[in-house]
């Protein structure tokens, strides 16, 4: 739903209040509009942007996307719109043209004029549907200004995100040093919070950034539920639907093609090594749920290096 917009146009628009079917102005072109308030404020200009709320929802009023949800994709804050000048016969443009700073307004069209192609349309907006968008212009801004704003959002998400993670972490270890007295385990711990266990020391150097690592692994919860493996012994046993496609996986080392708990831990171990990797979620898929794997997940991998493939 959150795409709807911006797959339809490639533009967001904002709004909050509803109307009935009612009480629409048409235009020349076939824009159906109703403006709520008028200021008489500042108009958008080409190459300006607008700061605006928007509201999506079917001509019937269930709600597609609405700006305001703090779930949503721009956690309830306004959004950055370029404004351009109507390019097509019906355009939201158009409509986006009449307010001013502070204005709102409600813009109906036709869905037929939105999706031109019938595998463009969504399952839930039939032929001849009306769909309806109910805008705020909060402010107008310059190409620059939405710019140092986004740096700004971008800087307090990564902030954010870095704290949550910090959280998550000390949970984390918790919840694996719980493991390891339960299980009378031992391993060793890295600076980032991964811990250890080589049981098979292996020969040669250890796997560096850039080479190929050729792995046999199998992927736990802290639980003991296996989730993936390519070791067809365990998958025969546990996982029977992948025993027939096990096979060495090779891997690029520090490509960021894998979890980084695989990144940082596959560097721990020589050629012919064999050892386990307690991997706190935010070395794994943190927050998001993969698979069989919950969201905020530990791992416990079992590997063995088969062969290495230096770079260097």
């Amino acid at each position: 739903m959150k795409y709807v917009l911006l797959s339809i146009l490639a533009l967001a628009v904002a709004g909050l209040s509803s109307c009935k079917h009612g009480g629409y102005t048409k235009t020349k072109s076939g824009l159906e509009y109703i403006i709520h308030t008028n200021t008489g404020g500042k108009k958008p200009k080409e190459g300006d942007y607008m700061k605006v709320y928007y509201q999506i929802r079917t001509d019937k009023d269930s709600i597609l996307e609405d700006t305001r949800d703090p779930k949503s994709p721009y956690a309830g804050k306004p959004v950055n719109i370029p404004y351009s000048k109507p390019k097509s016969l019906v355009d939201l443009m158009e409509g986006f043209g009449m307010l001013g700073e502070g204005d709102s307004a409600t813009f109906r069209l036709n869905s037929d004029s939105i999706y031109k192609m019938p595998q463009q349309r969504p399952p839930f907006i039939k032929a001849g549907e009306y769909m309806k968008f109910i805008v705020k212009l909060v402010k107008i801004a310059t190409k620059e200004e939405v710019e140092k704003d986004e740096m700004a959002r971008r800087e307090e998400m990564m902030k954010k995100m870095k704290a949550d993670q910090e959280k998550q972490l000390v949970f984390d270890d918790k919840s694996l040093q719980d493991y390891f007295t339960k299980n009378n385990l031992h391993p060793q711990k890295t600076a980032s919070g991964l811990y250890y266990t080589i049981e098979t020391p292996g020969k040669g150097d250890n796997v560096g950034d850039g080479d190929s690592a050729v792995v046999n692994y199998a992927g736990r919860l802290l639980d003991g539920k296996l989730f993936d493996t390519n070791i067809k012994d365990i998958a025969s046993k546990e996982m029977p639907e992948r025993a027939s496609s096990c096979k060495p996986f090779t891997v690029a080392v520090g490509a960021h093609r894998v979890i980084p708990g695989w990144d940082e831990g596959l560097k721990l171990f020589k050629k012919g090594a064999k050892g386990k990797l307690y991997i706190p979620s935010t070395l794994a898929y943190g927050p998001q749920a993969n698979g069989g794997i919950p969201a905020n997940s530990c791992l416990v991998f079992d590997v063995m290096i088969l062969d290495i493939k230096h770079t260097k």
